[in-house]
């Protein structure tokens, strides 16, 4: 299921599913896995066949990358199970923290704290990821995300 994993956090350490913004029907249909809605279920998506972690991922990305900028949301359904977690998740997360102006290292001590904070981070970030994904040519995908994300990253400098 997650895989092998190298990097061990102690059992149960975060909860079990994280969460992102349910209640916003753009980023609910872009993090699900209805076919032709999700670019995981949508065939000539750069995403197609993976996880909802790895959107997750780049939409921290993309929030680390531009400040790490927070968009705090009500936090409705878990919906992303920490079973698949993979250390390329874990990595990206503690990136994101540590990314942060003025990090307190305490927060290191506090699992549920870097959940919310991430969460949140990566709840601006999808939305600058849902609007990368609106303007890919599905003709060449890989090339036209290479080209959207330079682009989006370039501006946030």
């Amino acid at each position: 299921r997650g895989g092998i994993q190298l990097i061990a956090l102690p059992l149960g350490w975060f909860a079990k599913n994280f969460f992102y913004d349910v209640e916003d029907e753009e980023v609910k249909n872009f993090y699900s896995k209805i076919e032709n809605k999700s670019p995981l279920n949508t065939k000539n998506s750069i995403f197609y066949g993976l996880r909802q972690w790895d959107i997750f991922r780049y939409s921290l990305a993309l929030g680390v990358q531009d400040g790490c900028k927070e968009l705090d949301f009500k936090r409705v359904a878990a919906n992303i199970p920490t079973d698949w977690l993979h250390d390329q998740d874990i990595v990206a997360m503690f990136g994101a923290i540590m990314s942060k102006e003025n990090v307190n290292l305490e927060i290191l001590q506090d699992p549920k704290k870097i959940q919310t904070t991430c969460e949140n981070i990566a709840n601006y970030g999808v939305r600058k990821l849902i609007e990368i994904n609106s303007q890919v040519d599905m003709g060449n995908p890989i090339k036209e995300y290479e080209s959207m994300l330079t682009k989006t990253i370039s501006q946030s400098k």
